[in-house]
């Protein structure tokens, strides 16, 4: 019986030539072993993988692995962020599906959008956010916190402290029209882009940073440098209907961080630390 297998090689930058096994030739038959999932990465950063066809491809394996780094500055006391992940595209609409009452969003796109400019939808109507607020539909304030405090954004007549939605903020809004799932409602921001609906991002892979130091979650809230936490409240909070919770165990609600429909707030012991997300 014969017995023979095919090499397929790959180089890649920095870890020179690599060989994997295309199929195995057993008398004749062929057994194949693609599809291959490739991965790259460093001990800072989470891995990438891409699955690769050799059989179709043959040794022509030619691709990108694209790394991005966001990071969202941190004051101490209750921060209030949005999380912009790898997956971006640009100039497209992003839909923020709402209830009746309080909603706590984040804004996932590094390009502001004057509230001006955003479209209150229900079922049977699309209108424009000043309109909304005239038909009382919505209230017409967005709350967010900065340096501890909460202030307001709101269209440019009502002189608040900021008149758009901003990259790694989460806003408190509140929908006074009757929105549930049998009658569905959004606000639509039009052409803003930014990170991809659908992606998630696990809560232990977060990195915090003081500008020369990088910890993981887990050391940020230790006794040693306590950056980050209250004593018994070592989690993140969002909202959905009431207080909810994100950490690394059962006790929480979720393990996972979300772009878009779902804002965090978090506590900080002191200034000058950075949220980093990196993959």
């Amino acid at each position: 019986m014969a017995l023979m297998h095919q090499k397929s090689h790959m180089r890649g930058l920095g870890w020179g030539l690599g060989e994997i096994i295309d199929y195995v030739n057993t008398g004749g038959t062929r057994t194949y072993y693609s599809n291959y999932s490739i991965y790259a990465g460093n001990s800072s950063w989470p891995y990438l993988n891409h699955t690769y066809n050799s059989t179709s491809n043959t040794n022509n394996y030619k691709d990108v692995f694209t790394f991005s780094e966001s990071r969202i500055p941190l004051s101490a006391g209750w921060n209030m962020i949005g999380l912009t992940l790898h997956d971006t595209d640009a100039s497209t609409d992003r839909n923020i599906s709402v209830v009746q009452n309080w909603n706590l969003f984040g804004y996932s796109s590094a390009t502001p959008i004057n509230v001006t400019h955003l479209n209150f939808t229900n079922s049977t109507a699309v209108v424009n956010w000043t309109k909304a607020v005239s038909q009382g539909k919505v209230l017409a304030y967005f709350y967010y916190r900065d340096n501890n405090v909460y202030r307001y954004s709101a269209t440019p007549d009502l002189s608040m402290q900021d008149y758009a939605l901003r990259q790694n903020r989460s806003y408190w809004t509140k929908i006074i029209e009757v929105c549930n799932s049998s009658q569905p409602c959004n606000i639509s921001m039009p052409g803003v882009g930014g990170s991809l609906a659908g992606q998630s991002y696990e809560w232990n892979k977060l990195i915090f940073s003081n500008g020369s130091l990088e910890l993981n979650i887990t050391e940020a809230d230790n006794a040693t440098y306590n950056w980050i936490f209250m004593s018994g409240d070592s989690v993140f909070h969002y909202w959905d209907g009431g207080d909810r919770t994100v950490c690394g165990t059962a006790s929480c609600d979720d393990d996972t961080l979300y772009p878009w429909d779902k804002g965090y707030w978090i506590w900080v012991n002191q200034n000058n630390i950075q949220i980093l997300r990196r993959n």
